[in-house]
């Protein structure tokens, strides 16, 4: 692209010079008309101060002519006293009318040689003058040809250079696509090298119950080596190739295993019970339903769509066993059965007073069967009833 624009502007210098090189010319032209012209008129000046001095020379001869009539008058009146003296006169009279004669007719030729040379020069002028227009016509319309031979010229430069430029802004958007494709990738691998041997989430940290405790969530990009069993009605997820730790500000640590309803398994531990932040368990459903999207996307779809799912109406519940999930809130499917068994009767017992165990564990029983049915529902891809 830098050569294009280096060729372009080559030639447009060079234009630039050739128009140059005729201004130049042209305004040497309007300079030697206008020498030419100075001396015409220098000339003309000076042939009309000839002419005024022989204009001056004959007012002083016809000055002279007056004063020799006037002599002669007198010359006549000494006549009728001597004849002679007349004669005289008469002689002298004549010689001056033929002298005078003589520069008259110097005056009609300078006259006429000044007219001469007033026509010859004023028809020099005229013809200079068209000369000139005509010249001064000619570079204009080369000048003007050579403004529009390079405006398109440089038009269809400019038309190949954008295109150029297009072109290449193309390639730069796809590059640039595939280099944030690249350097998502990346960013991805370098978390799973972190996460390898353990890296600290950002923005995951709990306060507990007493100040200065708190929790974080670190991420393991490795299998868990302890293999939980089922626990509590749940089946648990072993062979996730990543795993979560808690960790407490005193160092204790526990791994975090997770159940096929994707929600965390905690071993209990006598430094976590008592300042224990119920917020960590919903940060880890959150997380481990993140990364089943990808790794267990069954059970990534089945836990979506058991939120979306009600269970109080469903046929298999009598009606006081509605009645208590209602009263638990554990209205769609997820919020059941999410819960161990142990922790499904508490939730249920602390709404429902008069509820004995027997009623409790025989309403999770149900539970199950209805989440076992619509497991099997989904798998076979049929409708999911209530």
């Amino acid at each position: 692209m830098q050569k294009l624009l280096l060729k372009l502007t080559t030639r447009s210098e060079l234009l630039l010079d050739k128009i140059n090189s005729l201004s130049e010319k042209l305004i040497k032209l309007d300079n030697d008309l206008y020498s030419e012209s100075r001396i015409l008129y220098f000339t003309l000046k000076g042939l009309t101060e000839d002419v005024t001095a022989i204009e001056g020379e004959l007012k002083a001869l016809i000055t002279e002519r007056d004063s020799i009539q006037q002599q002669n008058i007198n010359i006549a009146k000494q006549l009728t006293t001597s004849e002679l003296g007349y004669q005289s006169i008469e002689q002298s009279l004549k010689a001056k009318t033929n002298e005078l004669t003589s520069v008259e007719k110097v005056v009609q030729t300078l006259n006429g040689q000044l007219e001469a040379v007033r026509a010859d020069k004023a028809q020099k002028a005229i013809e200079h003058k068209k000369q000139i227009t005509t010249v001064r016509t000619d570079c204009e319309t080369r000048i003007e040809q050579a403004k529009e031979k390079s405006k398109k010229s440089s038009e269809k430069a400019q038309t190949k250079l954008q295109a150029r430029i297009d072109k290449l802004e193309e390639n730069e958007a796809h590059l640039r696509s595939e280099l944030a494709v690249v350097e998502d990738e990346n960013k991805k691998l370098r978390a799973m090298l972190r996460a390898t041997n353990g890296a600290q989430l950002s923005n995951m940290d709990f306060q507990g119950k007493t100040q200065g405790v708190s929790f974080s969530i670190v991420e393991f990009n490795t299998p868990l080596e302890v293999k939980y069993n089922d626990i509590g009605g749940l089946k648990l997820l072993n062979e996730a190739p990543y795993h979560y730790q808690v960790r407490r500000s005193n160092g204790v640590a526990i791994n975090v295993g997770q159940t096929t309803w994707l929600t965390a398994v905690l071993p209990l531990c006598a430094d976590f019970q008592d300042e224990w932040n119920p917020e960590i368990s919903d940060r880890l459903h959150e997380l481990l339903l993140g990364k089943a999207k990808t790794s267990f996307p069954r059970e990534y779809k089945i836990v979506q769509a058991a939120k979306k799912h009600p269970i109080t109406n469903h046929s298999l519940l009598t009606k006081s066993q509605s009645d208590a999930l209602k009263k638990s809130k554990l209205i769609n499917l997820f919020d059941s059965i999410s819960l161990t068994r142990t922790a499904f009767e508490t939730k249920l017992s602390a709404s429902n007073k008069k509820m004995t165990q027997e009623e409790c564990l025989a309403l999770r029983f149900v539970v199950e069967k209805i989440a076992d049915q619509f497991v099997d529902d989904y798998d076979a891809g049929k409708p999911l009833a209530a």
